[in-house]
Formats: C-alpha cells, sequence, structure tokens
C-alpha cells in the first residue's frame, strides 16, 4: 500500500546581493540563508526526485529547486545547503548552459552556469541536475515550452520531444567530457 502525502516545493531562481534587481524572482544570500535555516531547525529534510521516484520520503519532508541555472545557485545556495545538510535539484536551460560555455559573462549578475560549473554542482552531491528544456524556456512566439495556438498537437509533441532529446544529448555530453 502506497502512501499519501503532501510534499512542499519550493522554487527558486536567482540569488543576488545586487538589491536593485531584488523581486518575485531574485531574494538576497541572505534571504535564502534564512529559509533554508527554518527548514532546517523546524526539522525538515529536503529530498531528492531520486528519492521522490524511489519512495524514499521521511515524514518531514521538502523539496528544493532551482530554475534556469544561475551561476548564483554555485555561487550562493550550494554552501548554504551544504552547511545546513541540505539537497536541491537545479533545472538547466542547455542552450544557455552551452552559451555561457563558449561565452563565459562571470562579470555579469545573471550569468548562467557553463558546463564545468554543472559538473562541479553534481559533483557535490548536494544538487542534482534535472532538465528546463534545451531551448524551449522563452517567452517569445512561445511562452515557455507551451503549446503555440496555431500547433497541433502531432506538431507540438515533435517540436517538444526533439528539444527534450538535444537536453538529453547536450547532457550526456557534459558528462562525457568529464
Amino acid at each position: 500500500e502506497q502512501r499519501q502525502f503532501q510534499l512542499p516545493v519550493i522554487m527558486y531562481h536567482h540569488i543576488s546581493e545586487n538589491t536593485s534587481l531584488l523581486n518575485d524572482y531574485v531574494i538576497t544570500p541572505q534571504e535564502f540563508e534564512n529559509d533554508i535555516k527554518y527548514l532546517s531547525d523546524n526539522g525538515y529534510s529536503s529530498i531528492s526526485a531520486f528519492q521522490l521516484v524511489n519512495g524514499d520520503i521521511p515524514e518531514k519532508s521538502v523539496m528544493i529547486t532551482f530554475d534556469d541555472g544561475f551561476l548564483s545557485t554555485y555561487k550562493f545556495a550550494l554552501p548554504v545547503l551544504k552547511k545546513y545538510n541540505m539537497t536541491a535539484v537545479c533545472a538547466v536551460i542547455g542552450s544557455l548552459t552551452q552559451e555561457f560555455t563558449l561565452h563565459p559573462d562571470f562579470v555579469s549578475d545573471c550569468a548562467y552556469m557553463d558546463t564545468d560549473t554543472v559538473r562541479k554542482l553534481t559533483a557535490s552531491g548536494v544538487f542534482e541536475i534535472a532538465c528546463h528544456t534545451y531551448d524551449m524556456h522563452s517567452l517569445g512566439i512561445r511562452k515557455g515550452c507551451a503549446e503555440t495556438a496555431d500547433e497541433t498537437d502531432d506538431e507540438y509533441r515533435k517540436v517538444l520531444t526533439d528539444d527534450l532529446a538535444r537536453f538529453g544529448n547536450f547532457y550526456e555530453q557534459i558528462f562525457d567530457a568529464s
């Protein structure tokens, strides 16, 4: 018999020391640490996607996630999660990881992780890497990876499947190169 449970999932995007960037998607390093400290002080255990799929879920669990693959995840979140013995899932956008590998911009406060940083994040044992699409995460013609008004279900299925396959190939290349 499977037990039913509710799993809180806390999603972050970007952590910045630049207070002019703060908004619904950007918090300070101190705010992030306060959140994680609260969870730790109140007996929460963070779980990975692997644990969720395998049913290895402690009673007071939470899943911590990061969208997009900002470099701030590595810079600010990793040390805090290690400090409090927590884990997280980082959903990277493959094309942005590739772009920042080819053309690093570590000066920008909104830089994305390059492939070497994704490898280090994974090797930390703190983070799992997830797919946030390869190149469908945009607000142009398509809103995120949603179907467009003029696509048939079959056309959309092919576009999405191709994008996910492209991410899978890219992900394999990241770890085959290490």
